[in-house]
């Protein structure tokens, strides 16, 4: 279905249309989005076919004992901890939407 609407989208863009700054804004914007709807589908077909293949294994992909184990950050945890004291110590705490 999102190939159709790819497909659609592309016959959109060929479509002659009137010459307004506007519209050709539109059309590059549109370009633009269909252009990232490209890559999004050729990876969503690369990683189709690297699953079907390693569902046609005998193997498995990874072994149990090739797990490897991921330090953690304690610098972060500090960094939250001074954070958090510092929420406590506010009676009222509102987000603030910075966007």
């Amino acid at each position: 279905m999102l190939k159709e609407n790819v497909d659609r989208l592309g016959d959109l863009l060929l479509t002659p249309l009137i010459l307004d700054r506007k519209i050709l804004l539109f059309k590059a914007a549109l370009a633009e989005l269909l252009e990232g709807l490209q890559k999004y589908l050729n990876y969503l077909d690369l990683a189709s076919k690297k699953m079907s293949a390693n569902h046609q294994q005998h193997e498995p992909v990874r072994l149990a004992r090739q797990t490897s184990v991921v330090e953690g950050n304690n610098h972060a945890d500090k960094e939250y901890e001074k954070l958090k004291q510092e929420m406590e110590k506010v009676d009222y705490y509102e987000p603030v939407e910075l966007c």
